[in-house]
């Protein structure tokens, strides 16, 4: 599926982000936690918030469901009085919904299969982890979690994999644009277009080196062509490996969530391996930083498919440890 911007704002967007990324300019200040979950709520329908809107009540219990939907919308005399108080409120009610195993919302489709809410659960579980792995490495967690609550803000809007430049194209519209590029890195490791669980584009092979290649320039979409150009940071490589580990659900290991998508999508040979190998890299530097250890060994794509599986695994599993060690402190 080709993956391209829908305006020439976003189109411009796109290149201003690059420049920044490439001269190490991209620690703007970025909007709040709160104000960005009310970003990615507002425009959601009741049904898909009625979980929300019953926990706020517990905190507005002079509030109807219908009058605590209208504050998730910004809207009502309490919220333009205390915008800021209301947001963090809401924020923290909607994290007591999944302490509470609830989504935000009970509406369901597919035969009460999918949750038509779950998205947005995703994208509070992803802000867990993306948080948690800035304090391992001494970042700002706040930033990681802002970043990575907007990842999928596109799915408010389309579910198919063109969620990625539908979200920037609509945070371009509402002037988000630093923390527009989210929405683009999360889903390609290390910056590489095929570096995901699904199928390859047509004209990307893997050469003898084991370096991602197109067999023709015309084969790139304007996602490829952003992600060659931009220089991802930390914080663009929290969000890769954070999205592998934030379920709907909850958070699990790299290797399960990998093991759970394989269910459901059928990986191409083509990319699989590099993805995983990329993936391995990435944790494998990222415990480097956070334990002071300049050194890791960097996998090869071209090892056989049960080496990388296996080495994803114990890299995963020494992952995932580190993780929880520092979730409990």
């Amino acid at each position: 599926m080709k993956l391209n911007f829908k305006s020439d704002d976003s189109v411009q967007a796109a290149k201003r982000l690059i420049i920044k990324s490439n001269i190490g300019d991209k620690n703007e200040k970025l909007h709040s936690l709160p104000e960005a979950f009310m970003i990615l709520i507002r425009g959601v329908g009741k049904e898909n918030l009625d979980n929300l809107c019953k926990e706020l009540t517990t905190y507005y219990p002079e509030l109807t469901e219908e009058e605590c939907y209208n504050l998730t919308q910004g809207e009502g005399q309490i919220f333009e009085n205390n915008p800021k108080v209301v947001e963090n409120v809401i924020f923290n009610c909607a994290n007591s919904c999944l302490s509470q195993g609830k989504h935000m919302g009970n509406n369901e489709i597919a035969g009460g299969t999918i949750n038509t809410s779950s998205w947005i659960s995703h994208s509070i579980y992803e802000a867990q982890v993306a948080g948690t792995l800035a304090q391992m490495l001494g970042l700002n967690k706040e930033r990681a979690m802002t970043l990575a609550i907007l990842h999928d803000f596109g799915r408010k809007f389309i579910h198919t994999f063109e969620h990625v430049t539908q979200g920037f194209d609509e945070l371009v519209k509402l002037g988000w644009e630093n923390e527009a590029a989210a929405t683009l890195t999360h889903s390609f490791i290390n910056g590489g277009r095929c570096a995901n669980c699904d199928p390859a584009e047509e004209g990307f092979y893997i050469d003898e080196q084991g370096q991602p290649k197109w067999e023709h320039e015309e084969d790139k979409d304007d996602v490829a062509k952003f992600l060659e150009l931009y220089t991802y940071d930390i914080y663009d490589d929290i969000l890769n490996i954070s999205d592998l580990m934030a379920t709907d659900k909850g958070i699990v290991s790299p290797a399960e969530r990998v093991e759970d998508i394989a269910t459901r999508k059928t990986p191409d040979p083509k990319n699989r391996n590099y993805f995983l190998s990329e993936f391995i890299n990435k944790m494998r530097e990222m415990l480097a930083k956070a334990y002071k250890n300049n050194e890791f060994n960097p996998v090869d794509a071209r090892l056989s498919d049960e080496e990388i599986k296996v080495l994803f695994q114990e890299t995963s599993r020494s992952f995932f440890e580190a993780y929880k060690e520092i979730r409990t402190r």
